[in-house]
């Protein structure tokens, strides 16, 4: 057929969430914009479900390091993040977009959030022990990227191997 429709736009979560809270915490903002424009989200297509479930995720493990939500409030975020895995699709290239369209909606709030961020916020959630004090923002960033730092020259440099 020579006349095809147009494509639909491509929705974002940028789209999609309402912009309106300014806590004092970027996470804090993240998360509670996210759960005011939850109806939405659920209304809206399985990229943006998924997105959404990346994005809250991220939001709850930097809410849990920085001493504002509790480990059983971190680990309800991860739950409902495999619930949205197991209904959305399964191939790597939309879970790959919907990861992109996360952390696009995540730098929207703060230049500093990138993936490698988001990544490493996750990796301390699970892996680290949470110290009981609460963080700024901006001690949560410094700590998390001393944390990478250090992950990395660890890589690159391993105890125990005579590099030096």
């Amino acid at each position: 057929m020579f006349f095809k429709n147009e494509p639909l736009p491509e929705v974002s979560l940028l789209g999609v969430v309402t912009k309106t809270m300014d806590t004092g915490f970027v996470f804090w903002n993240v998360n509670d914009d996210l759960g005011h424009s939850s109806q939405a989200i659920m209304g809206s297509t399985p990229l943006i479900k998924m997105s959404y479930g990346y994005a809250r995720r991220s939001a709850a493990a930097a809410l849990y390091i920085q001493g504002l939500l509790d480990k059983a409030g971190y680990e309800h975020a991860v739950a409902m993040f495999k619930a949205l895995q197991r209904q959305t699709v399964h191939t790597i290239e939309f879970q790959e977009s919907a990861s992109a369209d996360a952390s696009e909606f995540l730098k929207s709030y703060h230049y500093l959030i990138s993936s490698l961020f988001e990544k490493m916020v996750i990796q301390i959630a699970n892996e680290y022990e949470i110290p009981k004090r609460r963080l700024s923002d901006a001690e949560l960033f410094g700590e998390v990227f001393d944390t990478a730092r250090a992950v990395l020259e660890e890589r690159l440099h391993p105890k125990g191997t005579g590099a030096a």
